[in-house]
């Protein structure tokens, strides 16, 4: 993993979003880095009207 937060998504259509991973480096992991990964993406999801699909575990247990 680089040295950035990862959290790619799939754009199923203009209206959906398939979320099926994220990833912190080890220096982030238990400090809240990925709940605020999957909190941006509920807002911006919110702001342009799309819905999520969360097939990572994480998002889905958000």
């Amino acid at each position: 993993m680089g040295s950035e937060p990862e959290f790619p998504y799939s754009i199923l259509s203009p209206q959906r979003r398939i979320s099926d991973h994220t990833g912190v480096q080890d220096a982030l992991r238990a400090t809240g880095a990925e709940l605020a990964l999957v909190e941006r993406m509920v807002s911006v999801a919110r702001a342009e009207e799309w819905t999520i699909v969360p097939l990572c575990s994480f998002v889905n247990s958000q």
